[in-house]
């Protein structure tokens, strides 16, 4: 019984020491790695973008067109993406768009990746 006791109470405190470690990784059920919105944004953290972005979920591609006159080289990002969802690189930084940028989403139960493409253009 004291045994018993003794194994609980490690179990419980390694328990209560891993519940605390904020990087601990949820993984849940959930299996979509989807950008559900994408927005940019620029140094004065308004919205560049001419209308909403276009997203395309078979290409796994994000179109956006950015007002004339913004720094194409020095905007951020956001993207709402699935419940649960990871997404590397991290969004919110300032981010260069000369070029495509790639973007992983990592689903919920950290077994379905998916490499999306953001290309941003200027507005004629």
């Amino acid at each position: 019984m004291k045994k018993l006791i003794s194994s609980l109470v490690v179990v419980l405190a390694i328990f209560m020491f891993s519940a605390c470690n904020k990087d601990v990784d949820l993984i849940t059920a959930n299996q979509v790695a989807k950008i559900e919105s994408f927005q940019l944004f620029d140094q004065q953290n308004l919205s560049v973008l001419v209308s909403a972005a276009v997203i395309d979920t078979t290409a796994l591609t994000v179109t956006a067109v950015i007002k004339g006159g913004n720094d194409i080289t020095r905007l951020k990002p956001w993207a709402n993406i699935t419940l649960d969802a990871m997404c590397t690189p991290k969004m919110g930084v300032w981010t260069d768009f000369t070029n495509p940028v790639q973007y992983t989403i990592t689903s919920g139960t950290r077994t379905v990746k998916k490499v999306w493409t953001i290309n941003v253009s200027m507005q004629n």
